[in-house]
């Protein structure tokens, strides 16, 4: 499981969180690379990240045609995680006190979750130890 920087200038001791979007896209695209190539065949890798902050494509859409398309894992699950205080960078407004452009502020988080090669994991029924609680 992984939530990678969101590219919104957050202040990081080792690295640029304010790239242009295609270098960051590089830069994360790499990192899931290593991670799709380590995680074991039917391992799981589930990741966290912020909607969109690039105004020209949703960047949360990306990385799932990523992980899909070019990595070749399953998309498994979408989890709407809510955020009871959201730290966002952006104001609601799209210049001050303008109604031309506001912005959303996006209260919550999406966490996916992708399985490399197959969507069941092997195992023997009775062998596990999950109940109905």
């Amino acid at each position: 499981m992984t939530s990678p920087p969101y590219n919104f200038g957050r202040d990081y001791e080792s690295m640029d969180d304010e790239q242009i979007w295609n270098d960051y896209y590089d830069f994360l695209f790499e990192i899931l690379k290593e991670n799709t190539r380590i995680t074991k065949h039917t391992g799981r890798i589930i990741i966290n990240i912020q909607p969109s902050y690039n105004k020209y494509e949703p960047s949360h859409i990306r990385l799932v045609d990523f992980m899909t398309r070019e990595m070749g894992l399953l998309w498994r699950s979408e989890f709407v995680w809510h955020k009871q205080n959201c730290n966002c960078k952006t104001s609601a407004f799209g210049s001050w006190r303008s109604p031309s452009s506001p912005n959303i502020k996006s209260t919550w988080e999406y966490i996916y979750v992708f399985a490399k090669g197959s969507e069941k994991k092997p195992g023997k029924t009775k062998d596990s130890d999950l109940t109905r609680d």
